[in-house]
């Protein structure tokens, strides 16, 4: 193909999609095309076993799959696997096996487990997985239709559904819409944990422990300091390679430790969602999601979902979801969404409405957002019937005003910027305010990053007001050979009346690259809130070696202070990843 040609592919079951990107003088080109797949032969594997006893011997035999439901005197198991071409066009992939239960955990690499590891950039998986006895999945560029395992997720920016089950999902996309629909009995308590970080890599305990294996998802969401609900950044986490966690115990460990806030002092929440093995009863969840394009610059959007005997609670919950979004130029989006959810249970009944409307501008040097959002009453996909009626009003802008120009003439990042958040929340139900708004002036030059600024925060309620003037500075480096960075940001507090504001905060992190299997990391961090005589510290030290291709061993050691405790740890983690 060529030195200056790559090609990175996302296979179909008959088509695939290659992507080229090609060199045309500085600018990359791509081009993407359908290549279809030549027929294949038929993959089929079977087996079939079984013994026939008198029926007080074969009873005391029985093993899970048995096939007792023929004959109380016959044991045994079928189970095989077929996988090929339908048509053409549809690759279908069946599988079928009675020592399969719906009981089972789900399947997933066991990071303690040996696993065979061969020389040819052989991976290992499940084609067909599915806690059923049955897996079928019929599929093509366009279309899906699986009976098995999957993630139900419907992610919008007030309804946000992603949980793994066992049941049937449909999926379809055609040239201007897309429908996904599904549906799954589910007999398990579904547990979502929010966990701020504190700058340590735990343990952290989780609400429950009897934690269903693989059931998890474990990321960490960076929350806006002015608005918790809204998100700025997620990392998922891999088992085994991020963190660890003892289901039996409910407790999470992560490899390495993560600060509590970010340079802007944003925070940083570990969410954990699972299935317990606490058995609930049967309910049941349904769930569809419809998208289409109207025209270039319209897309419209309507979600349902249907919940019955939340959490074994006995509540049923539907929920009507909308959203439309409009690209009026090719800076400037509109969008606006609206959510009705209806709960109903033997002792009562709820209604609960949100809605948002935002606005986004974003030009070379210059980001904009603002929005609007509003929530009435209980939203969420969880048992409660009752929740806080909160307005939210919040505006983001970073503008670059000046620019620093290369010996070239070419125009760079570097230059002189100035950075400012405004927001409003009131929560009507608890009669509680708080006003938050922050601007900062930065200079970026040669790696080197500095800015001075000021925040406000107020907060409101019925029992404590607290109202603070704080100090920022922003520092950060990158040596010109990027392999040590710097950064530090301090909040200082000017003026504080009351309580129940942050006033002082401090956070630094260093990495340096030693050399190109060696790298050091160290962090600290401290906060303290106006109205309490204790402030919390978190600092930590350590180093990741990289001693063979593909592996990586993460120590070090972490010291936490809160509340009048304080706690140390060593951390140590390893992965290794096989091309």
């Amino acid at each position: 193909m060529g030195s200056e040609m790559c090609i990175r592919d996302r296979l179909y079951p008959d088509t695939a999609v290659l992507t080229f990107p090609r060199r045309s003088g500085e600018d990359p080109a791509v081009v993407d095309a359908y290549i279809s797949a030549a027929e294949r032969p038929w993959v089929l594997v079977g087996i079939a076993e079984g013994s026939y006893a008198e029926g007080q011997i074969a009873r005391h035999m029985r093993r899970p799959g048995d096939l007792g439901n023929i004959d109380d005197n016959l044991r045994g198991r079928v189970a095989f696997f077929a996988e090929g071409i339908i048509k053409g066009e549809w690759l279908m992939t069946l599988r079928y096996d009675s020592a399969t239960g719906e009981g089972d955990e789900f399947y997933g690499i066991d990071p303690d487990k040996d696993y065979i590891v061969y020389g040819d950039r052989s991976t290992q998986g499940n084609a067909a997985e599915s806690r059923f006895p049955l897996y079928l999945r019929l599929r093509r560029k366009d279309a899906e239709l699986l009976i098995g395992d999957f993630q139900a997720r419907i992610n919008t920016q007030l309804l946000d559904v992603d949980r793994k089950v066992t049941g049937m999902r449909v999926e379809y996309e055609g040239e201007n819409f897309r429908i996904l629909a599904f549906g799954a009995e589910v007999d398990q308590r579904f547990i979502v944990d929010r966990i701020p970080l504190d700058g340590t890599s735990g343990p952290f305990r989780l609400t429950s422990g009897g934690i269903i294996k693989n059931s998890e998802t474990v990321r960490i969401l960076t929350v806006s300091r002015n608005d918790a609900t809204e998100e700025l950044d997620e990392e998922v986490l891999a088992a085994g390679v991020d963190y660890v966690m003892d289901q039996k115990s409910g407790k999470i460990f992560l490899r390495r430790p993560v600060p509590a806030f970010t340079q802007n002092f944003d925070r940083n929440v570990l969410v954990v969602e699972y299935e317990s093995d606490e058995d609930v009863g049967k309910g049941l969840l349904l769930g569809a999601r419809a998208e289409a394009d109207l025209t270039e610059n319209i897309t419209i959007g309507a979600s349902l979902l249907r919940a019955e005997k939340i959490n074994g609670y006995g509540i049923d919950a539907n929920i009507v979801q909308a959203d439309v979004t409009y690209r009026a130029t090719e800076n400037l989006t509109f969008s606006a969404e609206a959510m009705q959810v209806e709960k109903s249970s033997a002792t009562g009944r709820s209604r609960g409405r949100a809605g948002e409307v935002r606005l986004t501008y974003e030009v070379e040097g210059t980001q904009f957002e603002a929005y609007v959002k509003t929530r009435r009453g209980a939203t969420g996909l969880d048992a409660e019937l009752t929740g806080d009626d909160v307005d939210i009003t919040a505006a983001t802008l970073s503008h670059r005003v000046s620019s620093d120009v290369s010996q070239d003439g070419d125009i760079t990042d570097d230059g002189l910027y100035i950075e400012g958040e405004v927001s409003y929340e009131r929560n009507h139900t608890t009669d509680e305010r708080r006003h938050r708004g922050n601007a900062l002036l930065t200079r970026r030059s040669h790696g080197l990053t500095y800015g001075v600024g000021v925040e406000y925060n107020a907060f409101e309620g019925p029992d404590k007001i607290g109202r603070a003037i704080n100090g920022l500075i922003k520092l950060g480096w990158v040596s010109v050979d990027g392999k040590t960075e710097v950064e530090a940001s301090l909040s200082k507090n000017l003026n504080v009346v009351g309580e129940g504001v942050l006033t002082d905060a401090l956070l630094i992190e260093a990495n340096h690259e030693v050399n190109d299997t060696l790298s050091v990391f160290a962090s600290f961090g401290v906060a303290n809130e106006a109205g309490l005589g204790d402030q919390s510290t978190a600092a930590s030290l350590g180093f990741t070696l990289a001693p063979w291709e593909g592996g990586e061993v993460t120590a070090g050691l972490v010291r936490a202070q809160a509340g009048g405790q304080s706690g140390s740890a060593a951390f140590v983690g390893a992965r290794q990843q096989f091309t």
